[in-house]
């Protein structure tokens, strides 16, 4: 996990880049698993941000029948999180496996309303090559620093 906070017209945000561990079916994985769901939310409530934009592999499908997705079911709603991606992309992926077989399979992007509500993009891109996940990249507006004449701010 990396983090950094933006000042951003809206408020302190901060931008949380997460590689989540992979569920190989054991207890311990499970544990793994809500443990970096805890630090993030420990480390944006410790944070001077208004606001959060959480990116990356959170390894996981939301949908009902996998077991990472009830960890973040508890997750978005207690931390007033909206999970971008799942409405805006709806038949797209970005995991293929190496045999070329693709799963429909998002990495998402979590983040506070006012964040959700500027972004006006999210592409996957399916040209660049990678072991497994497509760059996703999000397209936000109005959320830039504001800067006077002077260039200062």
């Amino acid at each position: 996990m990396t983090a950094i906070t933006l000042l951003l017209t809206c408020g302190p945000v901060l931008l949380v880049n997460v590689y989540m561990p992979t569920d190989y079916g054991t207890y311990d994985c499970y544990e793994e698993y809500l443990d970096l769901c805890t630090k993030i939310t420990a480390l944006f409530s410790e944070s001077v941000a208004a606001y959060l934009f959480v990116t990356g592999d959170l390894i996981c499908e939301c949908n009902a029948t996998y077991r990472f997705y009830d960890i973040l079911k508890l997750f978005i709603p207690d931390n007033l999180w909206l999970c971008s991606g799942v409405s805006r992309l709806v038949t797209e992926f970005t995991y293929c496996r190496d045999d070329g077989s693709c799963t429909p399979w998002v990495d998402h992007v979590l983040c506070s309303k006012i964040l959700d509500d500027s972004i006006t993009e999210i592409d996957i891109h399916y040209d660049f090559q990678t072991p497994d996940n497509k760059p996703l990249s999000v397209k936000l507006t109005d959320v830039c620093v504001q800067v006077d004449s002077t260039g200062i701010r």
